[in-house]
């Protein structure tokens, strides 16, 4: 086969340009032709050295003028050629290119492809001045482009065959930059140019795992936990069983900043779902928990679809769940939670170097879970009523259409995986399986900036993307869900978590009782699954109704001394009962469906005993020497059970009378007297010890304690007091009595015997307190 002589751009080609004239009308603009030889001349021969002259001229190609030719005309090669308002091409006009084009190829012999003559609109075409040419093809721009053929550097000098059509169909910008047939150009932020056989595009979007961030294209991995299982951005996969902490997310590039996963039971004891998640920045801690909410160290957040700024994170609440935008050391990390799925994107300008620690950089149970998080591990029978097959048809549509647009960017493989294993073990309740399908389609919306659509009819999943739990809040026995496959999403029970009453086959805790009142409480979530609505139960007194506490899911219903909520009341020699009963409303209307309850808790205290303590003195009798002055002498102290203090006493009940006799020996009574200035008792033999329990104070009977009598205090030289045995209050076994005696001289007109409260003016012992230096200090002792 003949090859084409080897040929330099526009030594040996020439542009012939198409412009666009308006939405729907085309021209073709080609260059004169030469005249017809005269008669006798050599046709071919001149003909063809018209055409290479004409065709070989480095002159830029001249526009023909935009006058439409005259009907009456003949037509013209050098005529433009204006087709009907259409795409299509009429007769008249095709006939009119056929002219020009057998023109050429008589001429130059050149082979022109057309592309579809019922479509055809312009052919751009380069001639070469041998017997054999170049194919080359061209269809008219969509847009305000011109169309070229060929331009100086888009094409190479080489053999071609006229059996190898040749494309070299190229875009020109209105600025007059060339862009070859399907290549890619970038142009402001993440904006793209592609020029195609038909047109040049402009795209909006990044490729290769890059998505458009403030107009440039980054890295971008995600990783996802739903439900039970993990794909980290590597795409392996793994299912969660434990009731763990674990660490979702580290750097070791962003440093101070870790994400961590609370892993708590739902349905099944073997199968835990991601409950909460924990971000933790510089030791600050910030959580996202079921219902939507977002706390800061324990305290609250209010977001909306606005984002707020929170310390250095960006946080806003939508439909769909929250999200947390946190930037730092040039990456940008991406945060969505809405109850049920977890989803961590991460864009850098090379995220390869970010270092992803935890179950996103490797889905490894066991290098992630959190020291000391785990919980009792249950194991459970297979689901009987769970069939495979269908769960495996399910999961498999991402791997169809309208998912397919996506299967290029993120691989669908994971995510059918995670789906199979999850719902062939797990019951495909609380729009689980729509869980999977949705979490997909946002990482493809993610990935792509493209939304997937016209799947979720299809797959009886909700018409829009949204948090199925927000705004309901559960407690820690709790989580949220649906009853019975209805629609509606309420809290219900975590089998761990009522495991201790299903087993006892119980509503709740034992009864607490304390003195004169008593309390029950209820596990919620247990109620609500016997169809029991907690609000329309009372006791016996309707007004007194249980109280639910939101933190554990508790209600408790109570009664005390003060408000008895008509408790009854029953007693004997041995004990006291305590009797209420939980029971419904009384019905206001003819009939009623409300199931009937009817729970009665009681508390029995024990009668108290009467008992009395006995208290050992440790000594009946104390004494001691004196000396004060001139005077020496001594001082005994001694307890007795009677009045008359004849009978010496050993031990004491709480509560008996005991007298306390004080006796000195050595003194002339004619001289000197002694006197009870003050007695008290304490817990050791440390007289000084707080606290002090007075019995006598400034010579008369203490006002704290009205049990105290005095009997011959300043008439003699021995004298007696007398009081009711105690003990503390505390429980202190020991009591030490302590008094101060002192002596008084006997002078004519002065006495020594003070005047008390209630016998007339109280005064000091002025007479003796002057001249008794040295009072005596005796103490005595008893113990129980």
């Amino acid at each position: 086969m003949a090859k084409a002589k080897k040929l330099s751009l526009l030594e040996r080609g020439r542009i012939v340009e198409l412009h666009k004239q308006s939405f729907s009308q085309h021209a073709i603009a080609a260059e004169p032709l030469p005249p017809p030889p005269p008669p006798g001349e050599d046709a071919d021969k001149k003909g063809a050295e018209g055409a290479q002259k004409t065709v070989h001229s480095q002159d830029p190609p001249q526009r023909a003028s935009r006058t439409p030719p005259s009907p009456s005309s003949p037509p013209s090669p050098a005529s433009f050629i204006r087709p009907e308002r259409s795409c299509q091409t009429n007769t008249s006009t095709m006939n009119r290119l056929l002219v020009l084009l057998s023109a050429l190829i008589g001429v130059g012999g050149l082979k022109v492809s057309i592309p579809n003559p019922k479509s055809f609109m312009t052919v751009i075409f380069l001639t070469a001045g041998t017997k054999s040419g170049i194919v080359l093809q061209g269809v008219i721009s969509k847009f305000d482009y011109e169309i070229v053929a060929a331009e100086k550097g888009t094409l190479k000098s080489g053999d071609y065959s006229l059996a190898t059509p040749i494309d070299i169909n190229a875009c020109r910008t209105k600025e007059g930059k060339i862009i070859l047939n399907e290549e890619e150009v970038s142009l402001t932020g993440c904006k793209k140019s592609v020029c195609e056989v038909t047109e040049l595009k402009e795209k909006v979007g990044c490729t290769n795992n890059r998505i458009c961030v403030r107009g440039a294209c980054k890295e971008t991995s995600i990783c996802t936990f739903t439900g039970p299982s993990v794909i980290d951005i590597a795409g392996n996969t793994n299912k969660i069983k434990d009731r763990c902490n674990y660490l979702l997310l580290g750097s070791t590039v962003v440093t101070g900043f870790t994400v961590r996963g609370v892993y708590m039971d739902r349905r099944r004891k073997d199968t835990s779902f991601l409950d909460k998640v924990e971000i933790i920045i510089n030791s600050v801690k910030y959580e996202l928990e079921q219902g939507g909410k977002f706390k800061k160290k324990g305290t609250e957040e209010t977001l909306t679809a606005t984002a707020k700024d929170i310390d250095a994170l960006k946080v806003s609440k939508t439909v769909r769940g929250v999200l947390v935008i946190y930037a730092a050391s040039g990456y940008t990390i991406a945060i969505f939670f809405d109850g049920y799925t977890l989803q961590i994107t991460i864009t850098g300008s090379k995220v390869s170097s970010f270092g992803a620690t935890g179950m996103c950089g490797k889905a490894s149970l066991q290098s992630s879970t959190v020291k000391d998080s785990c919980d009792t591990k249950y194991t459970e029978s297979p689901d009987p009523s769970i069939s495979c097959t269908k769960v495996t048809e399910s999961c498999g549509i991402l791997n169809k259409a309208p998912f397919t647009e996506c299967n290029a960017v993120v691989k669908p493989d994971p995510y059918v995986k995670v789906c199979k294993d999850t719902l062939c073990a797990y019951p495909s309740r609380d729009n689980l399986k729509c869980q999977f399908l949705e979490t997909y389609a946002r990482a493809c919306e993610v990935m792509t900036t493209k939304k997937v659509d016209g799947w979720r009819s299809s797959s009886n999943c909700p018409a829009t993307p949204k948090a199925l739990c927000q705004g309901i809040y559960c407690s820690s026995k709790e989580f949220c869900g649906q009853k019975d496959y209805s629609t509606s999403w309420t809290c219900l029970c975590r089998p761990v978590k009522v495991l201790s009453y299903t087993k006892d086959n119980t509503l709740g805790d034992s009864t607490y009782c304390d003195k004169n009142k008593a309390s029950v409480s209820l596990v919620n979530c247990l109620l609500k699954e016997k169809g029991i609505d907690y609000t329309k139960l009372q006791l016996n007194d309707p007004t007194c109704k249980g109280e639910l506490d939101n933190s554990n899911g508790m209600v408790t219903f109570g009664f005390d001394g003060t408000k008895k909520c008509g408790a009854t009341i029953t007693d004997s020699d041995t004990e006291v009962v305590y009797q209420n009963t939980i029971t419904n409303q009384a019905s206001t209307g003819e009939v009623s469906r409300d199931k009937v309850v009817k729970i009665t808790f009681e508390c029995k205290q024990v009668q108290p005993k009467v008992t009395d303590v006995e208290l050992n003195v440790e000594a009946s009798s104390v004494t001691k020497t004196v000396t004060s002055g001139s005077w020496t002498y001594t001082l005994t102290m001694q307890t007795f059970s009677d009045s008359a203090l004849s009978l010496k006493a050993s031990s004491l009940k709480i509560n008996q009378r005991v007298w306390v006799g004080l006796t000195s020996t050595g003194l002339d009574a004619n001289l000197a007297v002694i006197a009870i200035d003050s007695c008290w008792a304490t817990k050791t033999k440390n007289a000084e010890q707080k606290p002090k329990y007075f019995l006598i104070e400034n010579g008369c009977p203490s006002k704290k304690d009205t049990t105290v009598q005095i009997k011959g205090s300043g008439t003699g030289t021995s004298c007696s007091f007398s009081f009711n045995a105690f003990q503390f209050s505390d429980g202190t076994k020991n009591v030490f009595v302590h008094c101060k005696v002192k002596l008084c001289s006997v002078k004519t007109g002065k006495t020594c015997t003070p005047t008390c409260p209630g016998n007339g003016r109280k005064r000091r012992f002025a007479s003796f307190m002057d001249e008794d230096t040295n009072p005596a200090l005796i103490t005595m002792a008893w113990t129980s």
